[in-house]
């Protein structure tokens, strides 16, 4: 009993001592009494506890038995969190700026980016065989066979350990390996028929001090098993000019290893990372001489040197070149001995320069190669698959485009197409022309060109593309629609012109096509693109490089082509090239004649022009007469054939013998066409034909739209003043109402089955459309009425009857300004207002409009002439519909 109770209170010292280190030092974790060791505390007497408690100044609320106890499985305690840092301007940043731009940072000190956040020993690490025996550690012995017990005894602080009936025996030094070797020997010697197990419990803490360059130097307890990284994590690492390659431990004053942190980090060599023992010190000293790397190296940073490295070393400790990487041109900035700065060129592939010795704050720069290739060749157009293929000797244009069918893509023009080839180390560039329908005929044509390095290809289309067909749909949708909302109606409004060839220059500044043969993006979507876009860049290059032989290569081409404009000039090229460029002739062309137009220039008499005319179509057909040279500069207009119109057609319907769609010729006049379609019916009733124009219809979008914006800019200054409300209400519904007009185009005519009347002598345009129809027995009263209506037509009512068939005038009606839009479309204003006189006599057919009287707006001047063209445009659009 009186062994237990010493070895119980040699437990409960060390508990004791640990607790009271604890309530003294922040850089020391307690170790936790177990609850086994507090209960046998409390069984000793009590002048026994006062007296323990007051010699290691433990207070009674240290020993408080309600307090958590860790679990037996013991965890590694999270030992790092993230550091606080200080102000900035007392911050050593582990970082600089390399010429003032790019950031470099040390190499190796991300490593300790956290701070310690517990100094407690990592405990459940496995006991290596090497493991040194001391003080303080705890042996499991399980014993089994013909006796099961199990016993956890501690080493004393004279490194003894007390095995039950057995004696002290001596273990302090011992391997773990010679321990389990020597107490299982003896154990089964002392006692027949049983095993023993020996295993290591909780191991003994050491106190170890580290100094230096370390983030937080000072004291700590780690676990026996801590090595020298292991100790410098749980201390928080080091500081910002510590040293990684010099890192010392030493022992009793001895130095005993010397840790080069790199080793670890480069190479996964811990070698030098031996295990502590109690008592070591870590010192870290500042940091050595350093050297940048930077530039195409796969790890750019700051290293540390051992003192004898070369610029090969400093390449591998920044593990390498890149691919991409200029070696020859590497480049080391130093300090001369006059503490100047200076410049060294280095060739890192010659291996006698690879020897040079790196000094202290030496920044060695390795460049990138060009991203100019030189074995490549390029294909971008109307093509499947555009981009870069590498060249070959001896390669042609089909091997690269062989088949219609696979190679092409959309309808591609066959008979013109385009090579651009570098001529000299200023990438000043050259033309060649070539036909695809020569090469697929003939691989051995001439048009199959022997290509190059670094040649281009540009295949084109024969059709619009896709950024011409969005251009001319655009156009469309200006001409039909028809203003069905506001939102189509302010596009109208911001969009009424016609639009040209501008926007595909604004699409063309928008994508930067000036680097349309160099950005692989634009190269994949070079299909897009019109033939001019594609060309661009190479006739702005050709304009812009020095001039071959006083020329820029650039002639240009007008008149009835499909695509005019300036193309280059390829050497030799003639006529009949400088059509296939332009897409070849329209229909129109007058290939009896063309115009070619050149400029000379004499070193005597200056810049002259001379005119030339030549046979198109023996130019075209290859006779060298008229398919002269085309040279820079020149200019050739192909001729429209005289007299030459396009499909022009009229549509007749309603009561004409054949109605139906008429093609026209230029000057031909309303009644040809009309006698054409077998003249008028029966039933036809030629006062209310209506007679429809697109120019007309633009006219009156155009109005409409103008007499909107108006409208609009008088009701905000309305609305600004303070005006009547309810006048500003109704200008607003008003608005609404002319922005939803639908243009119809109509223009009063006067028709007559005589065939000598000078009404029918109307010239028709293309588009025009005439309505006849049958005879109609109706008056309409629209405006401002109380019941907008259609009556049957009576002889001899009068314009005042029929307005009060409508319920009469509203009281905002302007009696004075009413009118009578007659079937035809034209206006009859009576005179003084006599509405009974001859001039206002009512005829089947006709509409009498009410105006409303502007001043009862509020003198808004412009609801007259907006009511009007509301009112009017009704009319129109219910004479277009009721046919």
């Amino acid at each position: 009993m009186k062994n237990t109770v010493v070895h119980l209170k040699s437990l409960l010292i060390a508990a004791f001592c640990s607790v009271a280190l604890a309530s003294y030092s922040s850089n020391v974790d307690a170790v936790t009494p177990s609850p086994a060791m507090i209960a046998q505390f409390q069984k000793l007497p009590k002048a026994e506890q006062q007296r323990l408690m007051k010699q290691y100044g433990i207070s009674p609320g240290m020993l408080n038995s309600n307090v958590s106890i860790p679990p037996t499985v013991l965890e590694n305690p999270s030992v790092v969190q993230p550091r606080i840092e200080p102000f900035q301007e007392n911050k050593t940043v582990k970082e600089v700026k390399v010429n003032s731009s790019l950031v470099i940072k040390k190499y190796g000190y991300d490593i300790f980016e956290g701070e310690p956040s517990t100094f407690a020993p990592v405990s459940d690490i496995p006991v290596p065989a090497e493991y040194l025996m001391g003080p303080g550690d705890v042996v499991n012995v399980q014993i089994y066979g013909k006796e099961n017990q199990t016993y956890s005894l501690t080493v004393s602080r004279s490194g003894m350990l007390d095995l039950p009936n057995s004696g002290p025996v001596s273990v302090n030094g011992l391997s773990f390996e010679s321990l389990q070797e020597q107490l299982g020997q003896k154990i089964e010697e002392q006692f027949t028929g049983v095993k023993a197990n020996i295993s290591l419990g909780e191991l003994r803490s050491i106190r170890i001090i580290i100094t230096g360059e370390a983030y937080k130097p000072g004291s700590y307890t780690v676990s026996s098993l801590s090595t020298i990284t292991q100790a410098l994590f749980v201390s928080g690492g080091v500081s910002d000019i510590a040293s990684l390659r010099n890192i010392q431990l030493k022992r009793a004053g001895k130095k005993i290893v010397t840790f080069d942190l790199y080793d670890l980090l480069m190479k996964g060599d811990a070698k030098d990372d031996v295990r502590l023992q109690s008592g070591d010190v870590i010192f870290i000293p500042p940091v050595g001489n350093t050297a940048t790397v930077k530039g195409d190296v796969r790890r750019p940073a700051i290293y540390e040197l051992k003192g004898n490295e070369t610029a090969k070393d400093l390449i591998m400790l920044a593990a390498g070149l890149k691919a991409n990487a200029y070696p020859k041109a590497s480049v080391i900035e130093r300090y001369s001995e006059q503490f100047l700065p200076t410049l060294l060129n280095i060739d890192l592939t010659n291996k006698l320069q690879q020897k040079t010795k790196i000094r202290d704050g030496d920044i060695l720069t390795v460049q990138s190669t060009t991203n100019k290739i030189k074995n490549q060749v390029l294909v971008a157009g109307s093509v499947s698959r555009p981009g870069f293929y590498q060249w070959r000797s001896g390669m042609r244009i089909s091997d690269l485009i062989s088949s219609q069918w696979s190679d092409l893509k959309g309808v591609v023009d066959l008979k013109y197409a385009l090579l651009t080839r570098e001529v000299n180390l200023q990438a000043d560039i050259e033309t060649r022309q070539f036909s695809l329908a020569k090469i697929f005929e003939d691989k051995n044509s001439s048009d199959n060109l022997y290509l190059k390095p670094r040649d281009t290809l540009i295949i084109f289309s024969q059709t619009g593309t896709i950024a011409e067909a969005l251009v001319t749909e655009k156009r469309n949708k200006k001409r039909n629609v028809t203003s069905n909302n506001r939102e189509s109606f302010n596009e109208i409004n911001a969009e009424i012109y016609e639009v040209d060839e501008d926007e595909l220059e604004e699409l063309s500044e928008k994508e930067d096509l000036s680097k349309l043969y160099k950005d692989k993006s634009l190269i994949k979507r070079s299909s897009e693109f019109t033939r001019q876009t594609l060309l661009r860049p190479i006739i702005d290059q050709l304009k812009s490089q020095d001039l071959v032989n006083g020329v820029t290569n650039v002639a240009s081409i007008s008149g009835e082509v499909r695509f005019p404009g300036e193309y280059p000039v390829s050497k030799n090229a003639r006529v009949s090239d400088l059509v296939a460029a332009a897409g070849g002739i329209k229909e129109s062309a007058f290939i009896k004649q063309a115009e070619l137009t050149k400029f000379h220039i004499d070193a005597d008499e200056g810049a002259s022009v001379h005119h030339q005319s030549i046979a198109l179509n023996n130019a075209l057909n290859g006779i060298e007469l008229d398919n002269l040279l085309v040279e820079s500069r020149d200019h050739l207009t192909i001729l429209k054939i005289p007299a030459w119109q396009e499909n022009m057609t009229v549509t007749l319907k309603g009561e004409v013998k054949f109605p139906g769609t008429y093609s026209v010729r230029e000057g031909e006049t309303l009644d040809s066409v009309i006698k054409r379609a077998g003249g008028y019916t029966e039933q036809a009733f030629l006062e209310g034909a209506v007679f429809t124009r697109e120019s007309v219809k633009e006219q009156e979008l155009t109005q409409i739209i103008k007499f909107a914006d108006q409208l609009r800019l008088d009701i905000a200054a309305k609305g600004l003043s303070g005006d009547n409300s309810v006048a500003f209400s109704e200008a607003s519904l008003m608005l609404k109402e002319l922005e939803s007009l639908q243009a119809v185009g109509r223009m009063v005519v006067s028709l007559s089955k005589e065939n000598n009347s000078k009404h029918n002598d109307l010239l028709v345009e293309d588009g025009d459309m005439l309505h006849v129809p049958s005879q109609k027995q109706t008056v309409t009263v629209v405006g401002e009425v109380q019941h907008a209506s259609t009556h049957f037509f009576e002889d001899g009512i009068s314009f005042h009857e029929y307005i009060t068939k409508a319920g009469g005038i509203k009281k905002r009606a302007d009696d004075s300004r009413a009118y009578i839009i007659r079937a035809n479309g034209s206006v009859v204003i009576p005179e003084s207002n006599l509405w009974f006189s001859a001039k206002a006599q009512i005829k089947p057919g006709d509409t009498i409009v009410v105006p409303l009287d502007t001043e009862y707006k509020d003198n808004l001047e412009l609801w007259s002439q907006v009511t009007s063209i509301i009112y009017n445009v009704a009319v129109a659009v219910r004479a277009v519909q009721g046919l």
